[in-house]
């Protein structure tokens, strides 16, 4: 049996990202497939680019397992659940879709044009 502990992580985090975005989305935008998102680009002047996931919520983009990054902590570290965000926390500055209805973003959050990720 291959014992390689990179490997056995990314399994797991890509296994717990399936089955929490089976979770996290209702029925029509899981049959939507978990890794559509829309985005809207700027041109080159602005290089702004605006990611949502497939409910119409903002995100910085997808981890390596592909969730959505919601937000990221004070420290960095990213959020891949939208209850998790709380105050302090980094979120995009860009609004969620008009067809988007779910929960928003607690008091408090530092809206940025940039994610605040961590440095490794």
């Amino acid at each position: 049996m291959n014992n390689n502990p990179a490997g056995n992580h990314l399994l797991a985090c890509c296994v717990g990202s399936a089955i929490s975005a089976l979770l996290a989305f209702s029925s029509p935008a899981a049959e939507a497939g978990i890794h559509l998102h829309g985005e809207i680009r700027v041109p080159a002047a602005g290089q702004a680019v605006f990611l949502y996931d497939p409910s119409g919520f903002p995100i910085w983009g997808y981890s390596p397992c592909g969730r959505p990054i919601y937000a990221y902590t004070p420290a960095g570290a990213p959020i891949y659940v939208i209850r998790d965000i709380y105050r302090g926390c980094h979120v995009p500055a860009w609004n969620p879709r008009p067809h988007y209805h779910g929960p928003f973003w607690p008091a408090g959050v530092c809206r940025r044009h940039h994610a605040a990720r961590l440095t490794p």
